[in-house]
């Protein structure tokens, strides 16, 4: 099995330049996908990315167009989750990233 994937990019910094510190989660609004082709229960995977020490975000996962994939669902979305300094923790949820993105995406596309 193949699922399609796009790297998520970004950085935070306060209002001084500082890098921020913390993690990002992507959280599928699905608990498992079905591969029908490979009779396969796949399941939910929680994908973190902690901010590196310029607090720069990169994290690759899969895209929410999973059907020309093979999967069922066909579509989903994600929760992500900041939890980064000088920030109050925020939730976004119902976030679609196609494949018709490309490759990368940026973080502020998506929140």
């Amino acid at each position: 099995m193949s699922v399609r994937t796009i790297v998520v990019t970004g950085t935070y910094k306060d209002m001084l330049d500082r890098a921020g510190s913390g993690v990002v989660q992507f959280i599928p609004e699905t608990n498992f996908f079905e591969d029908t082709v490979e009779n396969t229960m796949i399941t939910k995977q929680i994908y973190s990315a902690r901010l590196d020490g310029y607090g720069n975000l990169r994290v690759t996962i899969p895209v929410t167009d999973v059907g020309a994939d093979g999967l069922t669902p066909t579509a989903y979305t994600y929760t992500i989750v900041e939890k980064v300094t000088g920030m109050k923790f925020r939730t976004t949820k119902g976030v679609s990233i196609p494949s018709t993105y490309g490759e990368t995406v940026g973080i502020t596309q998506l929140i």
